[in-house]
């Protein structure tokens, strides 16, 4: 009787790897999108709220509104920071609302991988700009040198500066930031035209507090075509030498786009960076 009744389970127990061979659960998996991009508004005007673009639509799909808090302002960008749209690559059709009406309709060509789509005219193509993706981290150099130690982080700037606020700044801009202990100035990538990007740069952090990611202040300067460094207009129309600065955490990559009027005063907002992360 034993034996009959091992026998009994080890069919039973047969029977039901056969079944789960026969009968083998699947579920549908959609590739993700190849194409991922970040969304920012750089037209030459004033961040006034009759400015806001409250709605954004990808292929008449609501990505963005003001009712979610997801508004585009100028000088800024959406999604948040260190996030991005994602869309099939090829040809996308892009939509911009203010106050319930449409103000500019574009069609926009996406690559497979990361980029910034930068609209600086409700009239003019949206600028396209790869993204730098992937991101560098080395894993041998100096002590200097090394990602995730000393370390560093990355930079790209983009030109989008106005000269007076209906035509684009005709020359080519170099970036500049000074390295922490030599202070000498480095170039970050090569001068770059309006609607350029310069490569993705690496730039020296050097940790003020040891125990914690790292993060601390980076001085920039921008030189002209002539190799002279850059004049801006204030408030008032007064030129002077561009400069500024900005903090920089260990690992991050980011976006600097140079937006505006040069000449400032009368002409409209005065240039400035917006920083952006992308990592």
């Amino acid at each position: 009787m034993k034996f009959i009744k091992y026998l009994t389970y080890s069919l039973a127990l047969m029977l039901m790897v056969v079944s789960c061979e026969k009968h083998e659960i699947t579920y549908p998996v959609e590739e993700a999108p190849a194409a991922e991009f970040q969304l920012h508004y750089f037209e030459p005007i004033k961040n006034e709220a009759k400015h806001y673009i409250d709605s954004v639509f990808l292929n008449n799909k609501l990505i963005a509104n003001a009712d979610g808090g997801a508004q585009l302002l100028p000088n800024g960008g959406l999604p948040s920071t260190s996030k991005f749209y994602s869309a099939q690559p090829g040809m996308n059709n892009l939509k911009l609302y203010r106050k319930g009406e449409k103000v500019a309709e574009f069609d926009i060509n996406l690559n497979k991988g990361k980029q910034n789509v930068i609209v600086h005219s409700l009239v003019d193509d949206p600028i396209i700009v790869d993204n730098g993706y992937p991101y560098p981290h080395k894993t041998t150099g100096d002590n200097t040198s090394l990602w995730g130690t000393d370390s560093l982080a990355s930079i790209m700037f983009v030109n989008v500066l106005y000269e007076d606020g209906v035509k684009p700044y005709e020359g080519k801009l170099q970036y500049q930031w000074q390295h922490f202990r030599t202070k000498e100035w480095m170039n970050i990538g090569e001068p770059v035209a309006f609607g350029e990007a310069t490569a993705r740069t690496e730039v020296l952090v050097v940790k003020e507090t040891l125990v914690s990611q790292g993060a601390r202040r980076i001085d920039y300067r921008i030189l002209d075509e002539n190799g002279e460094e850059l004049m801006v207009g204030s408030t008032t129309g007064k030129l002077s030498k561009y400069s500024d600065w900005w903090t920089a955490t260990i690992g991050r990559s980011y976006i600097h786009f140079f937006r505006g009027n040069r000449l400032g005063g009368s002409y409209g907002p005065v240039c400035g960076v917006t920083t952006w992360a992308s990592l």
